[in-house]
């Protein structure tokens, strides 16, 4: 299932900043949710009208979190937007684009890559908002600028997961196992020996003692 980019129904708003009390703006007017899903961002602007030539107090932009709950599948954000430039041709010539992240890449601009190609190109200066900075971080894109959101996918925000990945938990809803196994009946090849329950966390695995054996 493809996900729309934009969403036109009203977004559910999150962190959102108390507006200053300043009688020479006028009232903020927000836009549309950039992302259905996963964590998107609104973008609220207001007008000045200040008639006595001293400004205003206060930014006349701000960003807000929205639509933050979770997508109804995994698929890539960023691999979306460039998936969309399949069906344009670049000198008669179609490509499969898929999203390019290297160290040199601007972690804010639209940089794709030909499948099975040497081809990059820059679609767009700026993703979509809302776009994952890089795939394990815990930074988005707004307006081209990498921002700070917590595992809860609010902007601003500094809840993290805990050690049994609820976010903003405690780390009191997981215990402890561990487990040794020991057998000389193997074959040669992989065998399996432990199976890993679904949801485990911070797993590890080593050889007890000095071993040929690799996992």
């Amino acid at each position: 299932m493809k996900l729309k980019l934009k969403n036109r129904t009203k977004p559910k708003l999150h962190g959102q900043p108390t507006n200053e009390t300043n009688s020479n703006w006028n009232s903020w007017t927000d836009g549309v949710c950039s992302r259905t899903c996963g964590g998107g961002v609104v973008k609220s602007t207001r007008t000045c009208v200040d008639r006595s030539n001293k400004g205003c107090l206060g930014n006349k932009v701000k960003y807000t979190s929205c639509n933050t709950q979770d997508c109804p599948d995994d698929t890539d954000f960023r691999s979306i937007q460039c998936a969309d430039f399949n069906q344009k041709p670049i000198k008669d010539v179609y490509y499969e684009w898929v999203p390019y992240l290297g160290d040199d890449a601007d972690r804010c601009a639209l940089v794709c890559s030909a499948v099975n190609g040497t081809l990059r190109q820059t679609m767009k200066d700026k993703v979509v908002d809302g776009t994952p900075c890089n795939a394990h971080g815990t930074e988005v894109c707004v307006d081209g600028t990498c921002k700070s959101v917590g595992c809860d996918r609010v902007l601003g925000s500094s809840k993290v997961e805990d050690a049994c990945r609820i976010c903003g938990g405690a780390g009191k809803h997981c215990k402890t196992v561990k487990k040794s196994v020991e057998t000389t009946k193997l074959k040669n090849g992989y065998n399996d020996f432990l199976v890993i329950p679904r949801g485990a966390t911070n797993i590890l695995v080593k050889n007890r003692k000095d071993s040929e054996n690799h996992f």
